[in-house]
């Protein structure tokens, strides 16, 4: 759940070695460098994007699409932090950046409310791809800093957009509910058909927009995320598969260091003594960020009839009942000693039957995907335990999935797990690159290499 930290750069040869082929793919269609310019209007009314079309039977979702600016390949590059510096070698395209609001639901209220997003497009010969892509944990206290609508440069997952876009995609980033357009109402931390809702309406709406625009899109969407936003990503995977979404194909899923079985997921964090690490790099309580998800159920759901004393121990759970936020109230990063034993063991006996069922609910390796699914996770990670993705794949074994495919990453912990994480999403976008030309039928594409595969020298 900790934002990325910058392991790329002891892997920027491997990764560079990639987008070579990859760019040169790419250029085979045509390189589009337009002038930089910077412009700002408003577009609020929707249309048919070309290759992309929304199910006459679904409503607009687009309230306003905003035209921020472009930005100039070299001014991306320069802006770029050196933790992308392969990514940021091969951008070859100028990229329109784009605030937009659309409509999505609060499953709390059932209201039908605001949420925004960023999207990203590059000035390239079309059709053009789609990328979208879920941004990983932002805490409260950082309020609406690090959201993608905001474009702010120095977000490393911004510049991560902004970068792909440069490639030739086009790239959806949601900021979620409880920030930007919606912020004021609570995020709902890891309730997952809420994120994947809201990311799948941002989705609708970049078609809205690109039909407006005159920005030529394929209709196949890599779907991907890190952290919180690799479970979102399963999440939507999951959704558009089984809804038969219309508007857009998934391609695949590339998902790094998420949660698809929380009930092991938390049954590992519950059986721990120490978590080795008291606060992460954004400066949140690592335990706090376990609360949340629970605070999260516990408000949504409403048979989950739960004081906090049924859930922590004596010196917490006063203080958490009066809390405006549980990052409010410091709590040691020790699962043993902070979570009542009732709690702890309902969970990992399975005994608490309608904690578990929310915690099934809100899990993602219950079904067989058809498009393919790339869960990237190092096996040091004590954060979002490795033994979550480990049993979340040996159950799609189990059912016979073969779409499936988990990278485990020896030895890596939470944010060290990105550079593989990436290498993985550089290789499905090449693969996919490549399966566009040869559907179109130019004959000078090749197979490319298998997505996971990884040399020696590229394992963190």
């Amino acid at each position: 759940m900790i934002l990325l930290k910058t392991a790329l750069k002891d892997k920027a040869t491997t990764i560079a070695r990639r987008l070579a082929r990859w760019t040169s793919i790419w250029c085979l269609v045509g390189v589009a460098v337009l002038a930089a310019g910077c412009a700002s209007d408003k577009e609020s009314h929707p249309g048919d994007a070309a290759g992309a079309s929304n199910d006459a039977s679904q409503d607009s979702t687009l309230v306003e699409a905003q035209r921020m600016g472009t930005i100039p390949v070299d001014m991306l590059k320069a802006q770029a932090p050196e933790a992308f510096v392969a990514l940021k070698q091969r951008a070859a395209y100028d990229v329109d950046a784009y605030r937009v609001v659309y409509e999505t639901e609060d499953l709390k209220t059932g209201e039908t409310i605001e949420a925004s997003g960023a999207l990203f497009v590059p000035q390239a010969d079309g059709p053009l791809p789609t990328i979208s892509y879920q941004h990983g944990t932002i805490y409260p206290f950082e309020g609406d800093t690090k959201v993608p609508s905001n474009l702010a440069e120095r977000t490393l997952e911004v510049a991560l957009c902004r970068l792909l876009a440069a490639q030739g995609f086009v790239v959806a980033a949601p900021d979620y509910i409880g920030y930007g357009a919606s912020q004021g109402r609570p995020h709902p931390y890891y309730l997952l058909e809420s994120h994947a809702m809201t990311t799948w309406n941002l989705l609708r709406a970049t078609a809205e927009v690109a039909g407006r625009q005159d920005i030529p899109l394929r209709g196949d969407v890599v779907l991907t995320g890190y952290s919180q936003g690799g479970s979102t990503s399963m999440a939507l995977h999951r959704r558009m598969e089984a809804r038969g979404d219309s508007t857009f194909r998934v391609a695949a899923s590339v998902n790094g260091s998420g949660v698809y079985h929380l009930p092991e997921f938390m049954a590992s964090v519950l059986s721990t003594e120490d978590l080795g690490v008291a606060q992460s790099d954004a400066g949140e309580q690592i335990l706090n960020v376990y609360l949340w998800v629970i605070d999260t159920y516990l408000d949504h759901y409403e048979d989950l009839d739960r004081s906090w004393a049924d859930v922590v121990v004596s010196p917490y759970a006063a203080p958490l009942d009066t809390a405006r936020s549980v990052f409010d109230v410091a709590v040691p990063p020790t699962p043993k000693t902070v979570f009542t034993s009732d709690f702890r063991s309902g969970i990992q006996t399975r005994r608490d039957s309608a904690l578990v069922r929310v915690l099934e609910e809100n899990s993602n390796y219950q079904w067989s995907p058809q498009a393919p699914v790339y869960m990237v996770h190092g096996t040091g990670d004590n954060i979002v335990p490795f033994a979550n993705a480990r049993v979340a794949m040996q159950n799609m074994r189990e059912r016979g999935v073969d779409t499936a495919t988990l990278i485990p990453v020896e030895g890596a912990g939470h944010g060290d797990t990105f550079s593989r994480y990436l290498e993985v999403l550089v290789g499905t976008l090449e693969e996919m690159a490549s399966a566009n030309l040869e559907e179109e039928g130019n004959t000078t594409s090749t197979a490319t290499a298998d997505p996971t595969s990884s040399s020696s020298d590229a394992r963190p």
